[in-house]
């Protein structure tokens, strides 16, 4: 079930680090129920990092903030010649 906010708020979702604040978030996400949902599809290790959402609407300027942390492992398996 979700929250309901009158008036409905903008979701917005960003990855912040050094080298992509401000740009799009990466082609392989999707946002879901109202932006409450960032969805990542085939995971990344380029994926890894610090994710903000920032909601606000009309009634104010007073934004809810969220940032989340992925962290992507490596996986990797040696090969053997014969």
């Amino acid at each position: 079930m979700l929250p309901i906010f009158s008036p409905t708020p903008v979701v917005s979702w960003r990855k912040i680090n050094e080298t992509s604040n401000g740009k799009p978030l990466p082609d392989n996400t999707k946002i879901e129920d109202y932006g409450q949902t960032l969805v990542f599809l085939n995971v990344r290790y380029e994926n890894t990092g610090t994710y903000q959402c920032k909601g606000q609407n009309e009634a104010g300027y007073t934004p809810l903030e969220k940032s989340v942390t992925l962290s992507v492992q490596c996986k990797y398996s040696l090969m053997t010649a014969i």
